[in-house]
C-alpha cells in the first residue's frame, strides 16, 4: 500500500474542507500521514513528526507556492 504524506495550509483550506475531501477519496487506498499539528483537526489519518518524510512514498500539497515551496524544504 502507498504512503501518502498531505501537507494542507489550513489557511488556504479553512476548516480543512478540501483535506477532508481528498481523504475521503484516498481512505483504504493508501496510508494517509498529516503532521502532528493537525491531530486536533479531526482528520482520521496517521500523525507523524519531524520523520514524516521519510514515511512518504509521496506528498500531496493543498496550498500554494508558499506552501509548496515550504514543504520542499
Amino acid at each position: 500500500m502507498k504512503r501518502i504524506v498531505i501537507i494542507p495550509n489550513d489557511t488556504k483550506d479553512v476548516g480543512l474542507s478540501v483535506t477532508k475531501s481528498l481523504v475521503e477519496i484516498l481512505k483504504g487506498r493508501a496510508e494517509l500521514y498529516m503532521e502532528n499539528k493537525f491531530e486536533a483537526s479531526g482528520v482520521e489519518v496517521n500523525f507523524a513528526g519531524d520523520d514524516i518524510f521519510e514515511k512518504a512514498d509521496f506528498v500531496i500539497v493543498i496550498g500554494g507556492d508558499g506552501t509548496m515551496i515550504q514543504a520542499a524544504k
